[in-house]
């Protein structure tokens, strides 16, 4: 089962600014820019890799679920999580860098390590993981109950 990732305007709205800020740097005068022509060339290296790999990241953001394991794909990031070791499920708008795109982030507790991840429709993901694992604890606001 597929779950599409969740993008917030913010993380679209970022690339852009990035970009228009490079584009901004041409107009400056020539005497004010620092590295000459190599600093240019590599600014725009920089960039370049930059929009590549933000750009892959809204190509390629879903949660894959098989038989055994989640999947987490997030540009050219993977991660695997058995079910079997998933603990807690807390959703959350922490703003700790993740492989989440929005605030509106689900939170994997699993083996003592935690990843945060956004999809369009976390509660579709928490019922379908306390399926998979009937033992993962569903962290609410307050309180420790099922959802």
């Amino acid at each position: 089962m597929k779950f599409k990732g969740k993008i917030a305007i913010w993380y679209y709205a970022m690339i852009i600014a990035m970009n228009v800020l490079f584009i901004w740097s041409f107009t400056l005068p020539e005497d004010s820019r620092t590295g000459g022509d190599i600093g240019l060339v590599a600014a725009t290296l920089v960039i370049i890799l930059t929009d590549l790999f933000m750009g892959s990241m809204i190509i390629k953001n879903y949660v894959l679920l098989d038989s055994e394991k989640l999947t987490i794909y997030v540009g050219v990031i993977k991660q695997e999580i058995p079910y079997k070791h998933i603990i807690s499920l807390k959703k959350t708008h922490n703003p700790l860098s993740s492989m989440g795109l929005s605030l509106d982030r689900l939170e994997i507790k699993w083996n003592n390590r935690f990843v945060l991840i956004s999809v369009k429709d976390n509660d579709a993901l928490i019922h379908k993981l306390c399926e998979l694992n009937p033992k993962i604890k569903v962290i609410q606001r307050g309180n420790y109950d099922r959802a």
